[in-house]
């Protein structure tokens, strides 16, 4: 419209510039009468029914005989500011716990870690074995093999 009025244009050629269509231009949105009744009933089933979102709102609006598109609903629902608190689950831990016991002597647990390591043909294998009780490794390697 700006441009339109300070340049001196035609509707038609100051659409074409901003590559606007002329009737969305003109449009004018025509005014539903009975939107503020849907507005309050929308509210209030909201108030009533927290745990609902706008879906159900949606079903429950049809249900009391409103002629209404869910796109319709949904834009309603924005406008009120009317959203779902999202709740957030309690952390619970999933099992008992318990102190795992220490070792009783020497050699009493033990661990094992193997890993491999590939390097061209050769195979590489190598396991290091800590003792659960004192967390020292001992160093073991198990060597190479050319297997495949």
């Amino acid at each position: 419209m700006q441009i339109i009025e300070r340049f001196g244009l035609s509707c038609r050629r100051g659409c074409q510039l901003i590559g606007l269509s002329r009737t969305s231009f003109t449009y004018r949105p025509v005014p539903h009468p009975d939107e503020d009744v849907i507005r309050e009933r929308l509210k209030e089933l909201a108030q009533t029914r927290r745990r609902f979102g706008c879906p159900r709102l949606h079903v429950m609006l049809r249900r009391e005989g409103f002629m209404i598109n869910h796109k319709r609903t949904e834009r309603l629902y924005k406008q009120e500011g009317l959203s779902l608190r999202i709740r957030r689950r309690k952390k619970r831990a999933s099992q008992l716990r318990v102190d795992v016991p220490g070792p009783g002597h020497p050699n009493h647990i033990w661990s094992a870690n193997v890993f491999s390591d590939r390097c061209g043909y050769l195979h590489h294998w190598c396991s290091s074995r800590p003792n659960a009780g004192r967390n020292r490794s001992t160093g073991r390697t198990a060597g190479d093999d050319s297997s495949g």
